[in-house]
């Protein structure tokens, strides 16, 4: 995962509500939250944990790897309740407070800040790419960049070139290997989200409102009339359902503000879930007669994506486990864009929610004064990071009982992915209450460091782990859980070592920099001044 590093401002308190916008610019290391790099340290280690799986085995070809010692299926409980799915989410909610910061640094210049920001997403869009065919599959940063750039559209795009790009985006979609469909409800979504967060009273109600009923009504359109096959109608009909039920809601609301991110981000969270699980449902809802039959083309169509997984899945441990390293490269540049084009409309929404969420922890004060929301922070670890366990757990355990029934497990299932979001927001807080202590925080100096380069120590753990596992490097393939989880806390804790090392004498880690570079259009000093 990436760390979303944009650097946060060390927070002061305002002599009044009245302050001035920071100059735009890279962040120098002393101003930055400490508690932030601690969370990417932590990160690091806990996503390197999660990928280590996908650098020793293909997720497609489960069968490819294989367990060897008997602590391995204890190490994978752990791993899977208090690690997957907990640090991508910190890592997304740490991007969007990054968005955030940047947009408060450049008050005063909008225009240079979306000059600044469109470049700095595009550079990691280029870096995703990169790290995809050169080093390993598994990249986030692509999908990353692009939720960047729609954000980046909700917030400052106006209704005619908004209306061009989405209208670009569905015309590429097909292309792309998209279902034009997804581009349409994804571009629906951005709309009514850009006029909830932006539209003023009194005519943000009523614009919401028909924006929410068309909305719906061209989903609902696409499920009666553009669909082939039963699954994909019920798709979209769940979504039209959603569009109504959050726009009903936001009706209701009382008071505007930063809040606003906070829904927008919990609505966008909920909304694959509770429009998958209403999918499920609506054959036992409704009349049979009410869905378009299905087709022998789209049963053969089911029946030949099942198999194209299943070959791809073989490729890859082909690929990774036996190939050269050229060899790997042509695989990848020829297939490794399917899996995130392929989730690219599930991706945007769920990364897009955490950076909503990032965002209302900037605007809101938590980031910037802590102390001032001591009560937010200590709730979010003490409350919040329990009861997200006690639902990862029990969620777990509850779809498991339910699986029987595809729509009760898919209910249930919304148990642990919102377990997952309040762990990583108690993470988060965690790190922010243990920056409060001197001493602990500097015992954890090295962690922290760590963080301060999460872009570099991201790609290098992609570098080292496939040189590692990869057939064209030591070969060390199939290892258990256990061995993964020894050889991910070595590896994390070289990297923390070497990066304070690094930043005794740098400002920045070689990508950080150069990332700061092309995002401001100037080269930043690398070397800290004597």
């Amino acid at each position: 995962m990436h760390s979303g590093d944009g650097g946060v401002a060390a927070p002061q308190e305002p002599a009044s509500d009245t302050r001035s916008a920071p100059a735009a610019g890279p962040i120098e290391s002393g101003g930055r939250i400490g508690a932030l790099d601690l969370a990417r340290g932590f990160a690091l280690l806990g996503i390197l944990l999660v990928n280590i799986q996908m650098f020793n085995l293909s997720m497609l070809d489960p069968a490819g790897g294989k367990r060897i010692l008997p602590t391995d299926d204890a190490v994978q409980w752990v791993l899977s309740t208090f690690f997957e799915n907990k640090f991508w989410a910190l890592f997304s909610i740490l991007f969007g407070m990054g968005f955030a910061v940047m947009m408060e640094r450049a008050e005063d210049d909008r225009r240079g800040f979306i000059v600044r920001y469109l470049r700095r997403a595009l550079a990691l869009a280029a870096f995703g790419a990169l790290h995809i065919v050169l080093i390993w599959h598994g990249d986030i940063l692509f999908n990353y960049a692009v939720t960047a750039l729609v954000l980046l559209a909700i917030l400052f795009c106006g209704p005619w070139l908004g209306a061009a790009l989405a209208g670009a985006a569905i015309l590429c979609a097909q292309p792309l290997g998209l279902a034009t469909a997804d581009a349409v409800a994804l571009c629906l979504i951005a709309a009514t989200t850009a006029l909830y967060l932006r539209a003023e009273e009194p005519r943000r109600r009523a614009v919401l409102a028909l924006s929410g009923l068309a909305s719906a009504a061209i989903l609902g359109a696409i499920a009666i009339y553009a669909t082939s096959a039963p699954g994909q109608a019920h798709k979209y009909a769940g979504y039209a359902l959603v569009f109504l039920a959050a726009c009903a809601l936001a009706l209701f609301e009382r008071r505007a503000g930063a809040v606003r991110f906070l829904r927008a981000g919990i609505a966008w969270f909920l909304a694959a879930m509770l429009a998958s699980a209403i999918a499920l449902s609506l054959p036992k809802w409704t009349p049979a007669g009410w869905w378009p039959p299905s087709t022998a083309a789209a049963e053969v169509q089911k029946a030949q994506r099942r198999i194209e997984l299943r070959a791809r899945g073989l490729a890859q441990n082909t690929a990774m486990a036996q190939d050269s390293y050229v060899e790997s490269v042509r695989f990848r540049a020829e297939s490794g864009f399917k899996r995130p084009l392929e989730t690219l409309f599930v991706m945007t929404l769920a990364a897009g929610a955490l950076f909503l969420i990032g965002m209302w922890l900037v605007r809101s004060g938590a980031a910037r004064w802590p102390d001032r929301h001591m009560r937010l922070w200590r709730g979010l670890a003490w409350v919040g990071f329990p009861l997200g366990a006690a639902a990862v757990i029990g969620g777990d355990k509850l779809a498991e009982l339910a699986s029987g029934s595809k729509p009760a497990a898919a209910w249930l299932s919304i148990l642990p992915e919102a377990g997952a979001v309040a762990m990583a927001l108690g993470y988060l807080a965690f790190a922010f209450l243990l920056a409060r202590h001197g001493t602990v925080a500097g015992r954890l100096s090295w962690v922290a460091a760590a963080g301060r380069m999460a872009l570099t120590n991201y790609l290098m753990q992609s570098l080292i782990a496939t040189w590692f596992f990869h057939g064209y490097g030591l070969g060390f393939w199939g290892l258990g859980r256990t061995w993964q989880a020894l050889f991910c806390v070595t590896l994390f804790a070289l990297q923390a070592a070497l990066s304070a090392w690094w930043l005794s004498g740098h400002r920045y880690g070689p990508m950080e920099w150069l990332w700061r570079w092309i995002t401001y259009a100037r080269k930043p000093h690398m070397r800290v001044r004597a």
